[in-house]
């Protein structure tokens, strides 16, 4: 099977998948049966594989190949204003919902760090836990002892953790949208933040000295999100913080 054939078979269980190990946010979509007039369809398939976005979940075993595709200029230029590149399903109501900007961040900040690796090439351990279903809550000790060991994979794990937490209220509004990031989980995951960035986090030497050689490892660029979002989030955090 091809893989743009593949990026558009089960892309409701890819959400789930990524779901579990930071919050029970998961979206049902399925691009296949919406509804495109042929002009539309026209446009959809001029972008058909940076859907692969929304199931990534669904390789585990080939993440690169799909960490490439996302990570491509074509498609981050897609992912930052989606209707603009698809200019003949702007009527399309389902189209607007599954491609609706909180949907899009909360995928990106998670495949972010499922397709980031640390210093010697290897997946950070947040991407093992996404492939293995664990949640933070269930793995908090052990995620938190093997980030720490990379410093492009906290950042990683941070990049994950805010992204989640700046877009879930939006998201959860959306009638494709399943479960909800609950107040227990907004917590634990704004402990692990705290955690990650205070110096309980420490690299070791061996890391330290892998880390000046890290611009010269091949690795995926960070994703930008919506700034003005992500400002408000990082202004909450900081009051819940010190008050």
């Amino acid at each position: 099977m091809k893989l743009f054939e593949r990026i558009l078979i089960g892309v409701s269980i890819a959400s789930t998948v990524l779901s579990n190990t930071l919050s029970d946010i998961s979206f049902k979509i399925d691009f296949n049966s919406i509804q495109k007039t042929p002009e539309c369809q026209s446009d959809f398939d001029e972008y058909k594989q940076c859907f692969a976005l929304f199931n990534y979940g669904s390789y585990a075993n080939n993440f690169k190949e799909v960490c490439d595709i996302v990570y491509s200029e074509n498609c981050q230029e897609f992912y930052e204003d989606p209707l603009i590149f698809l200019p003949n399903c702007q009527d399309s109501k389902e189209l607007a919902q599954a491609l609706d900007t909180s949907v899009i961040n909360i995928n990106l900040s998670r495949v972010g760090a499922g397709c980031k690796t640390d210093e010697n090439g290897i997946l950070c351990p947040i991407a093992n836990s996404f492939f293995n279903g664990e949640s933070i809550a269930q793995n908090y000790n052990t995620l938190f002892e093997s980030t720490c060991k990379s410093l492009k994979c906290k950042t990683a794990l941070i990049d994950a953790l805010k992204g989640e937490l700046a877009y879930a209220k939006d998201a959860e509004s959306l009638s494709i949208t399943s479960g909800q990031l609950d107040n227990s989980t907004a917590t634990l995951m704004n402990r692990f933040l705290n955690d990650l960035n205070s110096d309980k986090c420490s690299i070791g030497n061996s890391e330290t000295k892998n880390m000046k050689n890290a611009n010269e490892t091949n690795d995926y660029p960070p994703i930008s999100f919506n700034n003005t979002l992500l400002l408000l989030f990082a202004i909450n955090l900081t009051f819940l913080f010190f008050f």
